[in-house]
């Protein structure tokens, strides 16, 4: 039983609680949950494919370019060299630099935060 629960991709924890539930209505709450989860998986999976499959194709039908201007607005930023290990660290430390710097001077950010990072150099990433 555990080996064909395995198969059909339950986690081992909920394959315990399954076998050491006291009545059925449990298990099969155990069971449903885990079926809806795989049903959500298999919709993601079909929504990427038929994306991917679209991109494969010709574009549906004309493609427009547009210019728009965006006003000046202020921006902050924090830039060194990083050991490429070390890059998503730095990038959580620098992230919350900037994230209290705004905090401090009352100011809030209006655009998403980020990092870029150029090519490598070596085991150094340069950050932008």
């Amino acid at each position: 039983m555990i080996k064909r629960f395995r198969e059909l991709q339950m986690p081992l924890n909920e394959i315990r609680q399954l076998l050491t539930s006291p009545d059925d209505s449990t298990r099969n709450a155990i069971m449903a949950a885990h079926l809806r989860r795989l049903e959500n998986d298999l919709e993601r999976t079909r929504s990427a494919v038929s994306e991917l499959r679209s991109l494969l194709g010709p574009p549906a039908g004309p493609v427009t370019i547009s210019h728009r201007h965006i006003a000046p607005m202020l921006g902050a930023a924090i830039g060194e060299r990083v050991d490429a290990k070390h890059a998503v660290a730095w990038l959580s430390g620098a992230l919350a630099e900037l994230h209290s710097t705004l905090a401090i001077q009352s100011r809030r950010a209006v655009a998403p935060a980020g990092g870029l990072f150029s090519e490598r150099r070596g085991n150094d990433l340069h950050s932008l």
